[in-house]
């Protein structure tokens, strides 16, 4: 005798599977896998201002950051996730909102860069081409100028 398999439990299958696969796409990516203690970091602070009509640009490079500096933003990372977007598949890095700031972080292993991360402080973030969303932005930003200002 053979058993035949429903359409209803076909579908109901193929749903839960999209479904798990879902879940799996949009959870939460910690911030702190793009780092590790013994690489370095170099970051570049861009604020963009228009003011009458006029857009002005300016910028804070932060080369040499201490191990202190560097065990902070080790912190600091690890209490931030972001997550991907539906357009995070075909996205090429960029941002379809400017905002005020942008945290250009670069992380290099001394030979080469592994990991280059543009923060925005519209809740916006580029992970190596790739853009995502991150929650509390603007926030993270400006702790990780507070570390390297110290």
């Amino acid at each position: 005798m053979k058993k035949f398999v429903s359409k209803k439990s076909i579908l109901l299958l193929a749903t839960a599977i999209i479904l798990i696969g879902l879940i799996f796409y949009f959870r939460p990516l910690p911030l702190s896998n793009l780092i590790n203690e013994n690489e370095k970091i170099v970051v570049t602070h861009l604020i963009i201002e228009t003011e009458d009509g006029e857009i002005s640009m300016d910028s804070n490079d932060y080369n040499n950051i201490t191990t202190l500096q560097t065990q902070e933003v080790l912190e600091l990372f690890s209490n931030y996730t972001y997550k991907r977007k539906f357009s995070t598949i075909l996205s090429d890095g960029s941002f379809s909102d400017l905002s005020e700031q942008l945290l250009y972080i670069n992380i290099s292993d001394n030979s080469k860069f592994t990991n280059t991360i543009v923060v925005s402080s519209s809740n916006g973030i580029s992970v190596n081409s790739k853009t995502y969303k991150m929650h509390n932005s603007e926030i993270f930003i400006k702790e990780l100028l507070q570390i390297i200002n110290q």
